[in-house]
């Protein structure tokens, strides 16, 4: 079976699968700001990378070697991460030219991912363990400005990050975690907000369920969940 995924808008389905490829992984998609094309990430040739789709003819294009694809509010740039020198947040053209590195690995296990971009473009939030602890952090899109937005002493395992469409607020996704020996239990998620700035942390969706991939819309927070007895969006 072939991977495959699904695009919906007002016009038009079109439905992502390997041309010539058995890949298994087709995930992420992120829309272009005027929706003619769609950014996803795959390894339908033995290798992550970035594609786009035509939501108009559904014709397929590779961008760049990468996952986790983010499409800046005006169209110009998409974020994604890269393993290029360890794994760090980038910025490329649509066209696949223009590749420059945003965020820098300050050891061999620092992970930078899921980057999302604020509704002005001027800023990029993502997930990253930098600080030996897992966190919610954001750069300017210059690659100035990097700062933690949450507190240190409190390590979680938050994902996620997705800006309001005003700017001024942050939702994510939290695993819910218990220590058990020397680890953690995770079970379940829920959804967590606070001010961009990293202030205000409460819990949004209540315990007991899997809450997550949140997403912020005009119209209100959509995100994954298994309350209702299966997965569905709410």
């Amino acid at each position: 079976m072939l991977a495959s995924a699904i695009v919906l808008d007002a016009s038009m389905r079109v439905g992502l699968s390997s041309p010539q490829y058995a890949g298994p992984i087709v995930t992420q998609p992120s829309y272009a700001p005027d929706g003619r094309e769609v950014a996803f990430w795959t390894d339908w040739r033995g290798r992550s990378e970035i594609w786009a789709v035509s939501t108009v003819d559904g014709r397929l294009r590779p961008i760049v070697d990468g996952i986790e694809p983010a499409w800046s509010p005006n169209g110009s740039w998409i974020a994604i991460v890269s393993s290029r020198g360890g794994n760090n947040i980038w910025l490329v053209r649509p066209d696949g030219s223009g590749l420059a590195q945003l965020t820098q690995s300050t050891t061999s296990l620092t992970r930078d991912d899921q980057p999302a971009w604020s509704p002005d473009g001027t800023q990029i939030a993502f997930i990253s363990n930098r600080a030996g602890t897992g966190g919610i952090w954001i750069t300017d899109v210059k690659g100035t400005g990097l700062r933690r937005i949450t507190n240190p002493n409190l390590p979680r395992s938050w994902s996620r990050p997705r800006f309001s469409p005003d700017g001024r607020q942050i939702v994510l996704s939290e695993d819910v975690c218990s220590k058990a020996g020397a680890g953690y239990l995770c079970e379940g998620s829920h959804l967590l907000i606070m001010n961009a700035d990293g202030t205000g942390l409460q819990q949004l969706t209540t315990d007991g369920f899997d809450d997550s991939n949140p997403s912020w819309g005009p119209r209100g927070i959509l995100f994954d969940s298994n309350r209702f007895g299966s997965w569905a969006l709410n």
